[in-house]
Parts: structure tokens; C-alpha cells; sequence
């Protein structure tokens, strides 16, 4: 399975909070935790998504500190964050509040069908409603094509709720894709509120059924290798001498 992250940096004001920042290490967290992988690749976006670099040999806090921060903690200068490698090398490509979701919901496409189709998760905290509905509708619908499921954290302080079904009426910024039919059982909506333990707790039990949900819903692929490297039986016959 591909496990993808995706985070809008719309504007730095999102990034003076701290739901960014908590937002990506929850995710971090859920994909190895509840999906056995870790997320690959991380993107931040606002139209075209930035690629930045998954925590290495680092604890995943430091990481979050460096990446998910407008100011993060040590840059006295534009020298030292330059060695460092933090937001300040991704910046000048993002907060424009352009909000486009479409050009990151191809990216995670071209993820899914370039690993030969293997089911593919994305995890998509917006802190903000995308203005390319239109562009988006076409994406979901022709995204409906391959094994790809879209779980969309979004940064209201409504009641959360869970799944495929319940992303309809009422879902805020996601009101449009009620009318993608095709992509009705592809997508999540999680409303969050806050980033408490018991809010954490909930939030994972409600992806983690939606994703269960929807693998189940999943044609069985059996992939098995070419003939020529398949095992001979243990009883088979010797072959005769000059055979190849």
C-alpha cells in the first residue's frame, strides 16, 4: 500500500498555529501506526505540490519543528536555515492562498498508477476551502479509475464525523463531491476540532474503519510470478539429459 501526506499551506498564518504541525505528526503517526507504512512522499501545497523531505534519523518533532512551522526554532539566519534545510527553502512556492487541490490530487494519481496500481492512501489536511471545485470534480471523478482513497482532514471546529457516506450534506468546504458519484465510496471527510489525546483516539478509529471499509470494497489481485521462475515440485521427473 502507498500511504501519501499532503498539507496546504494556503497562508503563513496557518503556519504561526500549531494545527499544521500537529496535523502532520498525526498523520505520520496514524500511517505507521494503523497502516503499516510510513507516509511517502510528504507534500505541502497551495497550488502545485512541494515536495519536502519525510523525518530521517530524526525524531519525527524535530522534523515537524524544521518542516511544518513558518519560523522555526534555531534560524538566526538565512544562511543557517539554508544548511539546516527547513520551510524557508520551500517557501517562496507556497502561502500565495491560491487554495488549488486539483494539481495535488494528480500528483497522488500519477503516485498510485506509477507503483503498477497499488492501493494508495492519502492523507489531506486543508486549513482552508479549495477554489477550483470545478477542476477538483473532474480530478475525483477520473481519480474513481484507480485504488486510490482520499481521507480529507479539514480545520473546522464542527463536529467530526467519518466516512464515505456521511460526506454529503453539511460537509462544509467538501460540499461538492456529494455530486461525484463515482468517488462516493473513495473518500473520508474528518472534521477536526482540536488535537487532544482523546480527539487523536477518535480521529484514527474513524479513518481506520473508512480505510477498512473501503479495502474490503477492493477487487482481490493476485499477482503471482513469470512461469519461467515458478518452483519445480519436489516429485517431479528428472529432465532429460540436454534439455534446457
Amino acid at each position: 500500500m502507498n500511504v501519501v501526506l499532503a498539507l496546504a499551506a494556503f497562508s503563513r498564518e496557518a503556519f504561526q498555529l500549531s494545527s499544521i504541525r500537529d496535523a502532520g505528526l498525526f498523520a505520520l503517526d496514524f500511517s505507521e501506526q494503523e497502516l503499516g507504512q510510513r507516509a511517502m512522499p510528504v507534500w505541502l501545497f497551495d497550488a502545485e505540490p512541494v515536495r519536502i523531505p519525510p523525518p530521517w534519523r530524526e525524531p519525527p518533532e524535530t522534523w515537524a519543528d524544521r518542516w511544518l512551522t513558518h519560523d522555526p526554532p534555531g534560524g538566526d539566519s538565512p544562511e543557517q536555515d539554508r544548511e539546516r534545510g527547513s520551510l524557508a527553502l520551500v517557501s517562496g512556492e507556497l502561502f500565495q492562498d491560491r487554495r488549488q487541490l486539483a494539481p495535488l490530487q494528480r500528483a497522488v494519481v500519477d503516485v498510485c498508477s506509477g507503483s503498477g496500481g497499488r492501493p494508495t492512501v492519502a492523507l489531506v489536511f486543508l486549513t482552508g476551502r479549495p477554489l477550483d471545485d470545478t477542476q477538483a470534480l473532474q480530478v475525483m471523478a477520473e481519480a474513481a479509475a484507480y485504488p486510490v482513497f482520499w481521507v480529507f482532514l479539514t480545520a473546522s471546529r464542527g463536529e467530526e464525523r467519518e466516512g464515505p457516506g456521511e460526506a454529503g450534506q453539511g460537509s462544509g468546504a467538501f460540499d461538492f463531491l456529494d455530486r461525484v458519484p463515482q468517488a462516493s465510496r473513495n473518500f473520508a471527510v474528518i472534521r477536526t476540532s482540536g488535537w487532544s489525546s482523546w480527539a487523536r483516539l477518535r480521529r484514527s478509529a474513524a479513518i481506520r474503519r473508512a480505510v477498512s471499509r473501503w479495502l474490503r470494497g477492493l477487487p482481490l489481485t493476485v499477482v503471482e510470478p513469470p512461469e519461467q521462475e515458478l518452483p519445480e515440485p519436489a516429485d517431479a521427473p528428472p529432465k532429460p539429459s540436454g534439455s534446457r
